[in-house]
């Protein structure tokens, strides 16, 4: 059986050559992993017929997902639920949780993620911050919620403008929401 995905560092590229029987399957594969990817195509000619009807389409053998591989899947998950919790994460807490160290962490979640963690819980957390604003919590409510404090609000504006282009008060008026 064939492991997948396998841990390379973001900046090695692997070339493959794969039967257009298995092109499709391939990329299913790679989509379903989150594994980034960077595809170019080239065909057959007329004289070289893609598939011929003495040899069938072929099964690619199944995927086995180990326990880590199944860890990082429930990465997303685990930062919605901490966020739910009211709890931040830091890179040395999840490093922890995978089993890993901070580093060789931040290294494997580029590769499986294709960006850093930070700007990756970054984005979760102004996620939920729009959610929370969205069923009309206050501001600074939200902010608590979503790991910036009580002294942290101006900062939790600032990033919320930085990521959406609008305030949180403003984001909450144009979605009409009252509280």
């Amino acid at each position: 059986m064939t492991t997948f995905p396998t841990s390379l560092p973001p900046t090695e590229e692997v070339i493959i050559t794969i039967d257009p029987a298995f092109v499709k399957q391939v990329l299913d594969m790679l989509i379903s992993h989150s594994i980034p990817f960077r595809a170019n195509f080239s065909f057959p000619s007329k004289e070289e017929p893609a598939f011929s009807p003495h040899f069938p389409l072929k099964k690619l053998p199944e995927v086995v997902k180990d326990e880590q591989t199944e860890l990082w899947e429930s990465i997303p998950q685990f930062i919605v639920d901490s966020l739910k919790k009211g709890n931040s994460l830091s890179i040395e807490e999840m490093a922890s949780w995978v089993k890993l160290t901070p580093h060789a962490f931040k290294t494997k979640f580029i590769t499986y993620y294709g960006k850093p963690f930070y700007q990756y819980y970054l984005e979760q957390r102004m996620k939920y911050a729009s959610e929370l604003l969205l069923r009309g919590y206050k501001s600074t409510e939200v902010a608590i919620q979503v790991g910036y404090g009580e002294k942290s609000i101006i900062k939790f504006t600032k990033m919320f403008h930085k990521h959406f282009g609008i305030t949180p008060k403003k984001y909450q008026m144009s979605h009409s929401v009252k509280k």
